[in-house]
């Protein structure tokens, strides 16, 4: 066992006199990670609204797969540029817009599921009581 960790180990060390190989390695990794949370992730909201008449997981789904394939990548991106240590003198502002567009990615995705126009609870009073509506208009 020792030995196997000692050459995965070496391998990651050798790996960085090859900036090119390594960083596609280090996005294809991500992109791994990226397909296995999207999967796991749709597969819980699939059965979590499993006895639902109406469609809101596969639109739960819809929503939530661009960005967390978009998230996924750009900590990709992010990893690289701080393991292989490109561009050193412009890290920090290369990693802080990095870390913006992420940012960017999780609040458009928030608006998206809260919007008024595509919202998916609705509040409406009548007659001084609230009542609880749901509207799918995703």
């Amino acid at each position: 066992m020792d030995t196997y960790l000692q050459q995965i180990t070496s391998f990651l060390t050798n790996l960085k006199t090859f900036p090119v190989i390594s960083a596609v390695l280090i996005m294809a990794v991500f992109a791994v990670i990226a397909k296995i949370s999207v999967t796991s992730l749709g597969r819980m909201i699939k059965s979590f609204c499993s006895g639902e008449k109406t469609d809101l997981g596969e639109k739960l789904r819809q929503i939530i797969h661009y960005p967390i394939w978009a998230t996924f990548l750009l900590f990709g991106v992010v990893v690289t540029f701080r393991w292989l240590n490109l561009f050193a003198s412009y890290q920090f502002a290369i990693l802080g817009i990095l870390r913006t567009i992420i940012l960017l990615v999780v609040a458009l995705t928030l608006t998206e599921v809260h919007a008024p126009e595509k919202s998916i609870v609705e509040y409406q009073g009548v007659s001084g009581q609230t009542s609880l509506i749901l509207t799918l208009q995703i």
